[in-house]
């Protein structure tokens, strides 16, 4: 009995061990899905061809992944390279793409040669990896090396869809010294099976919602300001909707820098996020952010003269404290004016802090209010302040300021109001939406 279990013993480790030998993914976890900021992915191990691919992920809820970022991209490559062993496992070797193995994206040029365009109708490349570009200075990724450059049609045509390479190519070279490396785009044909990725749509259920917003081809001009006070550079996501409810464009992606207070016009929205107003007067904008920060819609009548906030949202941002795109001197037409109000029970003075809002290293100073009554408060304009601190506005930029409260003054709150001079209207700036 005892040799028997003994035995019994000795074949079952034996087992274990020949199940761990066989199985190159022992010890990795199995990870199918990540997130990027605002999106959601999933990795299916089915080799199939690039239409397989796309009609399976439409049927999940979802589209076959479009990458817009070089971190998005080191975020997905990174992922899919700790799954690597699993995807091995379920497909092989692309032969039209140099022997490497790869990864579908939602990108193709079948409509027009040369001109890639992601599933989402958004295009970011035209030509060949030797002479093409960047259209409008979108992200892309193609390999290029030694041995030539991405997209190449590898002359013999039919390579119309875009795949992320898993490992270098072509296969025996070392790194560098082929066309392109892990993470790397190559085009290849429709007719290769490999895996996929799911992009899933962003979930728009707490997003802060701003309307109404004019639209590029109306008379009325839109401008939208995002606000992002932290040190950290960041990223709204929004969807774009016209008054009844259809959907222009599901996200787009805009980038704003650590302290940064820029404005946009919505020409500019449009043409960047890729989708046309023609045919609607206003719009919707459904966004979120990954920074704490704020939005602001200001909107100028050109038939009128002026200028007005027009922050309406669902969600808005405490506004005290903390102001941005105070107009400089040079602004001329609509003078910016700062209130202060005291709101101690003591006299006394506030210090103000003035930085550039599009370039936070460039500081303006620090200027002392004169002393304010308790509960009283002052209105004072930019031209006295710029005057008080000795300070003008370079002449290529400067149009716009930060102004916060200096650490050392406490008790008081801010307010930002702009004169209409040809209008004869005063209007309030201080108000604007929570950027998530």
């Amino acid at each position: 009995m005892t040799n028997l279990c003994a035995r019994f013993l000795k074949q079952s480790v034996l087992g274990f061990l020949l199940i761990i030998l066989s199985n190159p993914s022992m010890g990795q976890v199995r990870n199918l899905e990540t997130e990027y900021k605002f999106k959601r992915y999933e990795l299916v191990l089915s080799s199939v061809s690039w239409d397989q691919a796309r009609s399976a992920a439409q049927a999940a809820g979802g589209d076959l992944i479009v990458i817009s970022s070089a971190g998005e991209n080191t975020h997905i490559a990174d992922w899919l390279q700790t799954q690597l062993s699993f995807i091995r496992s379920a497909t092989s070797g692309v032969t039209n793409g140099g022997g490497a193995i790869y990864v579908w994206l939602g990108a193709s040029d079948t409509g027009q040669e040369g001109t890639w365009k992601w599933v989402n109708d958004v295009r970011f490349y035209s030509g060949d990896g030797s002479t093409g570009s960047a259209i409008s200075n979108r992200y892309n990724n193609w390999g290029s090396g030694p041995l030539g450059s991405e997209p190449d049609d590898n002359g013999f045509g039919g390579q119309d869809y875009a795949a992320m390479g898993l490992e270098a190519w072509p296969t025996g070279r070392a790194s560098g010294q082929g066309i392109g490396e892990p993470g790397e785009w190559n085009d290849i044909a429709e007719s290769s099976r490999t895996v996929y990725v799911i992009e899933y749509p962003r979930d728009t259920s707490n997003d802060v919602v701003m309307s109404p917003i004019f639209a590029a081809s109306s008379g009325t001009q839109s401008y939208i300001r995002f606000i992002n006070p932290t040190d950290t550079s960041g990223e709204v996501a929004i969807k774009f909707s016209d008054s009844n409810g259809q959907v222009l464009q599901e996200i787009c992606r805009i980038p704003v820098s650590a302290n940064y207070a820029g404005q946009l016009g919505m020409n500019t929205i449009t043409q960047n996020c890729d989708f046309s107003d023609s045919d609607t007067t206003t719009l919707s904008m459904s966004y979120t952010s990954d920074f704490v920060g704020y939005i602001q819609h200001v909107v100028w009548n050109p038939s009128g003269g002026s200028l007005t906030n027009f922050s309406v949202c669902s969600k808005s941002a405490e506004s005290i404290n903390y102001l941005a795109n105070v107009h400089s001197s040079k602004i001329t037409t609509y003078p910016s004016r700062i209130a202060i109000t005291n709101t101690s029970d003591t006299a006394k003075s506030f210090k103000l802090d003035f930085s550039d809002s599009q370039d936070s290293s460039l500081i303006v100073g620090t200027w002392d209010s004169p002393v304010l009554a308790a509960k009283g408060h002052g209105l004072y304009t930019i031209t006295e302040i710029e005057t008080d601190l000795g300070y003008s506005p370079p002449e290529s930029g400067g149009f716009h300021y930060t102004v916060q409260f200096n650490a050392s003054s406490t008790g008081g709150i801010l307010g930002h109001f702009v004169d209409n001079l040809d209008a004869g209207v005063v209007t309030e700036f201080t108000a604007r939406c929570a950027s998530k």
